[in-house]
């Protein structure tokens, strides 16, 4: 990726996830060629990680490597509003159904907020319901997929725990 980037510059080089596939020999590749035998003039790269805590510090904590480290939290109750207002704002809604919406989703990402949204456009649509109604439905089915995603996700560290003490 960085010797084509470099024969396109400029040109900017997307790793998303990255803490889904860092490993060491991916962190020395990186390291190598992030600080480079070869110049990277014009090359802007940019790392996304849901857990940079999985990262290695001699990654992202090393001046002259990255000049921006961001960290951007979940949405507050304010900026859920503005999500909410801004995925319906085609849509004609009751104020009170988004209040509840803010409320329910404490803890939920912006994808999740958009999905919610989204779903509920075609439950409308496709069962002739009222906005409302769809979001309620769209808003439980989301909390029953990240339940069933935490169940998932507890059951397997239970199982590398038990799998750890065993040995």
């Amino acid at each position: 990726a960085f010797s084509l980037a470099r024969e396109l510059s400029p040109t900017i080089i997307f790793m998303e996830d990255l803490d889904s596939y860092v490993n060491r020999e991916v962190v020395d590749l990186l390291k190598t060629e992030l600080d480079g035998l070869q110049l990277n003039n014009g090359i802007f790269t940019i790392l996304t990680s849901n857990f940079p805590e999985k990262l290695p510090e001699a990654l992202i904590d090393r001046p002259g490597r990255f000049h921006d480290v961001l960290y951007f939290s979940l949405p507050n109750e304010e900026i859920r509003n503005e999500m909410f207002s801004h995925f319906l704002k085609d849509e004609e809604y009751d104020p009170e159904i988004l209040e509840v919406l803010i409320r329910k989703t404490n803890g939920f990402s912006g994808a999740h907020i958009k999905e919610i949204c989204d779903f509920a456009k075609i439950i409308k649509k496709e069962d002739n319901v009222s906005l409302a109604k769809a979001l309620m439905t769209s808003l439980d089915k989301v909390i029953e997929q990240r339940k069933l995603i935490a169940s998932f996700k507890n059951k397997n560290e239970n199982q590398f725990s038990r799998f750890i003490t065993e040995d």
